[in-house]
């Protein structure tokens, strides 16, 4: 007889554990998040703290309300009912796994963002992209994919254009590819091939520098945290799609 065992993601398992993993992530993300705070200054800064601050706080939440010690008939002073509620189930994949779908969510909006749409995408991201699933390795969605999408929808007509006091100016709106019709022609006719390497190009907060890109790609093969099957399958269908809209435009 088959014996159906029900367990939560991963379902490939490692010697190394989930919270290191995320920590992976997070190391590996720390290049792009350094170039837009050195870019950005104030404005990376913003964003970051208020979506960091708002994913972690949203989980601790979460996890004392499922906790919640239940009504014997019993006075309880608050520090029994904190312990009952966090001691044991308050771990640190509770605060690393927000952090790392905090800073996803950060890299992929607006330096300019306004606070209330870095607030609203980043609650809406962990509780409608996470929370409601059952928390960490039951969710359906990506978390940092799903607010960025509420914030975009909400509130994309208060992004105006704003470039950098930085050795060079940057528009932090789409990048040189927005424009799928268009292709990679037009973007190597509009910007050299360095300055699409090095981030010298509109885009969100983390996405225009495909050198630091790649050096987190590169640290998080290194460290087996990633699959190089997942990538190069996403880079052949991304690049199968613009060679299609490409052809489709030219005829």
């Amino acid at each position: 007889m088959i014996s159906i065992v029900k367990e939560s993601a991963p379902h490939i398992r490692r010697k190394s554990s989930v919270t290191r993993m995320m920590l992976d992530v997070v190391i590996a993300l720390l290049p792009v998040v350094i170039f837009s705070i050195v870019v950005y200054q104030w404005q990376a800064v913003k964003v970051l703290g208020i979506s960091i601050i708002t994913m972690i706080l949203s989980e601790f939440v979460y996890v004392g309300l499922r906790n919640k010690m239940p009504n014997d008939g019993q006075k309880h002073t608050f520090k029994e009912k904190f312990e009952y509620a966090y001691k044991g189930h308050y771990t640190h994949a509770n605060w690393i796994a927000p952090l790392v779908s905090a800073l996803i969510f950060s890299m992929i909006m607006p330096a300019n963002a306004t606070w209330y749409a870095c607030f609203i995408g980043s609650l809406a991201g962990i509780v409608i992209g996470k929370l409601v699933f059952g928390g960490l390795g039951n969710n359906i969605f990506n978390p940092a994919a799903v607010g960025m999408i509420v914030s975009k929808i909400c509130f994309s007509s208060k992004y105006p254009e704003m470039k950098t006091n930085w050795f060079f100016d940057t528009v932090a709106g789409g990048t040189p590819l927005t424009d799928a019709s268009n292709g990679i022609v037009n973007a190597l006719n509009d910007y050299s091939i360095l300055d699409l390497f090095i981030g010298k190009t509109g885009g969100t907060l983390g996405e225009a520098c495909a050198a630091l890109i790649i050096v987190g790609a590169i640290y998080l093969l290194i460290r087996r945290s990633c699959d190089f099957r997942a990538m190069l399958s996403y880079l052949l269908s991304f690049s199968s799609a613009i060679i299609s809209k490409r052809w489709s435009f030219l005829s």
